[in-house]
């Protein structure tokens, strides 16, 4: 439905999930138009370019309308997705579910990354804490193997992950 909308040139969707891994009951839409590309690298983004932009983004809105699950929120955004894997070395404590507690980390750091905006830059320090609110984890803050540092984002691109981008290791 964003694809047919003129003047949408690529459309990304990424459902929410909550710590557990379930649907959370909101989809992240990121959309491009033709302008995007071309102003990627440029730094500030131009203000003009931002009011078009969200004119684009409500225009998708709009055309959602008849086609959303009732009750999901679409949350648009306009920007390049640059997919952000990431590689975990997980401790876990005596007693716990290991499988469970490191698709539990999974989610919560596919959640963080994916409520970035555009922009944004993933820091490892917020990777970190958002680790230690994981029961079952021994957190000691070397668990992120891969990024080895924070991902610095261009003005008109966004980060997103999922769980299968995110690897855990033991």
């Amino acid at each position: 439905a964003a694809l047919s909308v003129p003047g949408v040139r690529t459309a990304n969707v990424f459902e929410g999930l909550d710590a557990l891994g379930r649907p959370a009951r909101f989809v992240n839409l990121v959309v491009t138009d033709a302008y995007t590309d071309d102003l990627v690298d440029i730094d500030p983004t131009p203000a003009t370019y931002q009011t078009q932009s969200q004119v684009l983004a409500d225009s998708v809105a709009l055309a959602l309308d008849d086609v959303r699950a009732g009750g999901i929120y679409v949350q648009i955004q306009v920007a390049v997705v640059v997919l952000q894997p990431v590689t975990l070395g997980l401790r876990f404590l005596a007693g716990v579910s290991a499988d469970l507690v490191a698709l539990n980390a999974r989610a919560v750091l596919a959640a963080y990354i994916n409520s970035l905006n555009p922009g944004d830059d993933m820091l490892v320090s917020e990777l970190i804490a958002r680790l230690r609110t994981v029961n079952g984890l021994e957190v000691t803050g070397a668990e992120i193997l891969s990024p080895a540092g924070d991902v610095v984002v261009p003005p008109l691109s966004v980060l997103r992950s999922g769980i299968n981008l995110i690897v855990a290791t033991s």
